[in-house]
């Protein structure tokens, strides 16, 4: 894509997409990710109407081709990882309109056993996916009505091996090409965003993991699947590629499994086997139930004075034994926080590399302990210098935007954070938010102020990474140590930066870390 438009672009947006609307849309999500901005984007604004230019005349002239994906490991497991897409901000904002059409039709054809990801229109008449949270409740108390229905409940439970990487993109594009009101234009645009994002360099396959809007295309993709169940003798629901199958026998389950096989792999996937069960009697209510969550919140919700140590036998009871149960540790921690109670801080400090797929909840967790609790910030600063510990960057990460949060640092910490801000074999994200928080603490205290000079040292000698180079501008921000002439020199010599150096000549107040 061009980086700017010519005197030729037209100003009406081909295919009617409204990408201002989708700017929005994007913007408010993006303060969700799982790999977050160090501005979460909020300097962008600056620099859309030079971007949207480009992609208004990119797409009349037939031109338009994304920038490569970032693809970065997200935890899923204590050992697994899945592959977020960190795309361009142009790129993601045109994924958003063009689904913004194309969406609703698709999800519209869509039955009511699926449960993931519906659109609901908004005040503003956009189409937007349901909150995930919200679904997923009524997919539990869908689930626990259909084992009222039943005198004895049988129960397939299983789900799709890495699911959104083996999406055959052709065979996608080509369903949603068949189907009534959806122009073959727009079709194509999402094809060429797909299939550029997915080009053999970024590594990255099938539909791109983070933003909302590939989970209706998920949902799409396994039409064939929902098909198939709805001319058994069974009930079913599904939550994206999680599928709950109830018949009266299990036989009926069995031979349910056998019908849905082709139409798995006709779509180029496999059924997990680890996790394709069938269950029978008091274990198929046991896998819905959460009579005793359910009790715990009415007891939050009455401010009962027995509920605290019913929430911390719960979370005790989670995290005993061989595996963590995640859904009740999470449901524990947010209580936990909300209350602010401490109860589980030194068993989170203790586990952050055993349960690094709980990251962001349980350093938000940590953060609202940190100067009540003095080893939050010993523990940390020890789990980042510990190479056995620190193993993912995904939660490195989270563990300094902890410290960058935090109203103040010992020198001890301080330092760390600048081991990890010169550390080149350190992922960019990871020393990006190195970055804002030295900044953020080097003000702090007047015998760090020298140390600006030595920011804007390492500002000069990145003269390769913008990322890290944008970083570095928005630490001395955060020090207090620029001006405007100053911002207007750095915007002269480096193009890639007078965005946020305008952003910033504005004095803006920064988004929290």
């Amino acid at each position: 894509m061009p980086e700017e438009a010519t005197a030729t672009d037209v100003e009406k947006v081909p295919h009617d997409l409204d990408l201002d609307a989708a700017l929005d849309d994007v913007l408010k999500e993006a303060r969700r990710d799982e790999v977050p901005d160090v501005l979460h984007h909020q300097d962008y604004r600056e620099q859309w109407p030079s971007d949207r230019k480009a992609l208004v005349a990119a797409l009349a002239g037939g031109t338009y081709r994304p920038q490569p994906a970032r693809l970065v490991e997200v935890p899923k497991s204590t050992l697994a990882t899945r592959p977020i897409a960190v795309l361009s901000l142009a790129d993601r904002v045109l994924y958003e309109a063009v689904m913004q059409r194309v969406g609703p039709a698709l999800d519209k054809i869509l039955s009511e056993e699926v449960f993931s990801a519906r659109l609901k229109q908004n005040k503003a008449g956009r189409w937007r996916p349901e909150k995930q949270v919200k679904s997923w409740v009524k997919f539990q108390d869908a689930g626990r009505d259909l084992c009222d229905d039943y005198e004895q409940a049988c129960l397939l439970t299983t789900d799709i091996t890495s699911y959104f990487e083996f999406v055959e993109l052709g065979t996608l594009l080509k369903s949603i090409n068949a189907v009534p009101g959806v122009d073959e234009g727009l079709v194509k645009v999402l094809s060429q965003f797909l299939n550029g994002v997915t080009s053999v360099a970024t590594d990255l396959h099938g539909l791109p993991q983070g933003p909302e809007v590939s989970s209706i295309l998920g949902n799409f993709y396994l039409l064939p699947l929902d098909a198939v169940l709805r001319k058994l003798d069974v009930r079913w629901i599904r939550f994206q590629d999680d599928i709950k199958v109830f018949a009266t026998d299990p036989h009926i389950l069995r031979l349910a499994v056998r019908e849905l096989m082709p139409a798995v792999r006709g779509r180029h996937l496999n059924l997990s086997t680890a996790k394709t069960k069938i269950l029978e009697g008091e274990a198929v209510r046991e896998h819905f139930e959460d009579s005793k969550k359910d009790a715990i919140q009415y007891g939050l919700d009455i401010e009962s004075p027995d509920v605290l140590d019913d929430l911390r036998t719960l979370f005790d009871e989670a995290v005993s034994g061989g595996d963590v149960n995640e859904r009740d540790v999470r449901f524990a921690i947010n209580r936990f926080r909300k209350l602010g109670d401490d109860y589980a801080v030194g068993w989170v400090l203790a586990n952050l590399d055993t349960v690094p797929y709980l990251a962001s909840y349980l350093v938000t967790y940590l953060t609202q302990h940190f100067e009540s609790r003095p080893e939050v910030e010993t523990s940390v600063r020890s789990f980042l210098g510990d190479p056995a510990r620190n193993i993912s960057p995904v939660v490195e990460m989270h563990l300094i935007r902890l410290l960058a949060r935090a109203p103040r640092v010992s020198d001890d910490t301080y330092k760390a954070l600048w081991s990890t801000l010169k550390d080149q074999t350190k992922e960019g994200f990871v020393r990006e938010w190195a970055a804002r928080a030295v900044g953020r603490h080097l003000r702090d205290d007047a015998a760090r102020m020298p140390d600006v000079e030595l920011l804007r040292s390492l500002f000069k000698l990145s003269t390769e990474n913008h990322g890290l180079r944008r970083a570095l501008l928005v630490g001395i921000y955060e020090a207090e140590s620029v001006d405007k002439a100053w911002l207007s020199d750095v915007a002269s010599a480096d193009e890639s930066l007078r965005y946020t150096c305008a952003y910033l000549r504005a004095k803006p107040e920064l988004p929290p870390p």
